[in-house]
């Protein structure tokens, strides 16, 4: 059974490419569970209100995009892995798409304030050169 989520927070993890941590509370039958995940973010849809909310939730102001940046995950070794964490336990998992399509408000002060699709929902527009990356001023 899967419980109402909804995201509380989005925290800028790496800029270039950009990279994301998505605080969520699922809303069981008893009692709330927050949890977090990790994950990229697509340039399909991500425009300059949505740099510039990426940017501000970092205490800058002004935002330079830069598109189409081909990233591929790196081995498990190199330390740079995506996390999963529940109040219970951490899981590694895919540095995958976690968002795109983001429709930001020109006020938008963080990425949570922002529409989206579900996360990790697909889209045919992204694939492992269309990352976007930030340099936030």
């Amino acid at each position: 059974m899967a419980y109402p989520r909804v995201i509380k927070n989005i925290t800028v993890l790496r800029t270039s490419p950009l990279r994301v941590r998505v605080y969520l509370v699922a809303q069981g039958p008893s009692r709330s569970i927050p949890f977090s995940v990790e994950g990229m973010v697509c340039q399909a849809g991500f425009d300059q209100n949505a740099a510039n909310a990426a940017c501000r939730s970092e205490n800058f102001q002004n935002a330079v995009m830069v598109t189409n940046i081909a990233w591929h995950e790196p081995p498990a070794s190199y330390g740079q892995q995506c996390i999963m964490d529940t109040e219970s336990y951490k899981s590694v998992i895919p540095c995958e798409y976690i968002l795109h399509q983001l429709n930001c408000a020109p006020s938008a002060t963080n990425l949570a304030d922002c529409r989206f699709p579900p996360l990790f929902s697909q889209s045919l527009e992204c694939n492992a050169y269309t990352h976007v990356g930030l340099i936030c001023t």
